[in-house]
């Protein structure tokens, strides 16, 4: 073989190994963690706070996913979270009866092994109900999730009035959801369109106790009280609130309590309304005995939050069997 001919082969297997990697680098992204996994097209955002800058990004969505949409559920959901998932979709998230009007998803972030990647891909084909956020998971950055589950209700459901972020160990009646949000949240919505509807903490102090998990030093946060918050298993936003509190996010320091963060400082920053709700906030059937009912004869517990999986097909069945007392309470039916 002459020179020229060996330099032609290598020409071609040089070529060769290029388009090789790179229709490995068009099919394959990069990922925070230690694998690399196929990727849907990509939407880039960023949470910019005072103090910290988060780049991350959300898979681009079907146009008119949201037509004819008035209320978008998120749920936030862990990774490795399947079993929470399932139990879900088991019992209230695709009941016969469920709302038209309603859409629920899935927000998971990106996995630290392959194994569980490999397992999410699954699933969201298998459901189609999974929407992912580039960006690790973990319990100190659950901010930049929460801000990926606004900017994801801005961008692809502008035309929903409302936003329901809760968690994937929390059950919810989405019936009884409906009726309040037509006889209640409608109301206040006709007043002011910029709010949050939820269960309010009010006056409470940072936690100043380094040993604390929900601990804020003075540097970041020197105020001794925060603005009034919701509790954060689950919380109702307007769309006309959503855009003012993502653009106040730069003029505030990052913490990592998502629910003071966003409904506390965040939303104090530009004067969005906040609204106590007796709808959420509870974790057990008996937590809500005392309640008086909402109008029609309609309970207002809607949705109960730190239930396991095992645990949420009876739990979700107490919940739908609370009815209204004669004198206007509440109490189980049975």
């Amino acid at each position: 073989m002459s020179t020229m001919e060996k330099r032609l082969n290598y020409l071609i297997v040089a070529l060769g190994a290029t388009l090789f990697c790179t229709i490995l680098y068009v099919e394959y992204a990069y990922k925070p963690g230690t694998f690399h996994r196929k990727v849907a097209k990509q939407r880039i955002f960023i949470a910019k706070f005072k103090n910290r800058q988060f780049n991350y990004s959300i898979e681009e969505q079907k146009p008119g996913l949201c037509d004819g949409i008035d209320i978008l559920i998120l749920i936030l959901s862990a990774p490795n979270k399947f079993d929470q998932r399932n139990a879900i979709r088991d019992t209230w998230l695709y009941e016969h009866d469920t709302p038209s009007s309603f859409l629920v998803r899935f927000l998971i972030g990106q996995p630290d092994n392959r194994s569980v990647e490999l397992r999410i891909q699954k699933e969201q084909r298998q459901h189609k109900d999974i929407v992912r956020y580039n960006f690790t998971e973990t319990y100190d950055l659950l901010p930049v999730k929460v801000h990926a589950a606004f900017s994801f209700f801005k961008t692809y459901c502008p035309q929903a009035k409302y936003l329901l972020k809760t968690d994937d160990d929390t059950v919810v009646d989405l019936d009884r959801l409906f009726h309040h949000s037509k006889s209640m949240y409608d109301k206040y919505y006709g007043l002011n369109k910029e709010r949050f509807f939820c269960n309010v903490h009010y006056k409470k102090r940072p936690f100043r106790n380094k040993g604390s998990r929900y601990y804020v030093s003075k540097e970041v946060y020197p105020e001794p009280i925060y603005p009034d918050f919701c509790q954060g298993c689950s919380y109702m936003v307007t769309r006309e609130a959503v855009g003012p509190v993502l653009s106040a996010v730069s003029s505030v320091n990052y913490i990592k309590l998502e629910d003071v963060l966003y409904s506390g400082i965040v939303r104090s920053k530009k004067n969005v309304s906040l609204v106590h709700s007796r709808t959420f906030g509870y974790s057990s059937i008996k937590a809500t005995n005392k309640l008086q009912c909402g109008m029609n004869g309609v309970p207002l517990p809607t949705g109960l939050f730190g239930i396991p999986a095992k645990s949420m097909q009876s739990v979700y069945k107490e919940l739908k069997n609370i009815s209204c007392r004669a004198d206007g309470g509440t109490t189980k039916k049975g």
